[in-house]
């Protein structure tokens, strides 16, 4: 192959949320800042998982997409 062959990468965070005061107002400002230092997407942020098939103990969904492996390991 020749050219830019890099793919975009995905990272898929599935989690419970057991104290939602703390996650709004200490983590999520942080991940964000975090973040801030890559070059990624925030595609998605569901706090209401809706399972169609099987079960799960998690209530929150979180994807982001990098540009490519090198930058979601950077």
């Amino acid at each position: 192959m020749t050219g830019n062959t890099s793919r975009p990468v995905y990272f898929v965070a599935s989690h419970k949320v057991l104290d939602r005061k703390t996650l709004n107002d200490i983590y999520v400002p942080k991940a964000v800042d975090c973040l801030k230092k890559f070059d990624v997407e925030i595609l998605a942020v569901n706090e209401h998982v809706e399972v169609v098939e099987g079960q799960t103990g998690h209530d929150r969904l979180v994807i982001l997409r990098f540009p490519s492996r090198e930058e979601a390991l950077r």
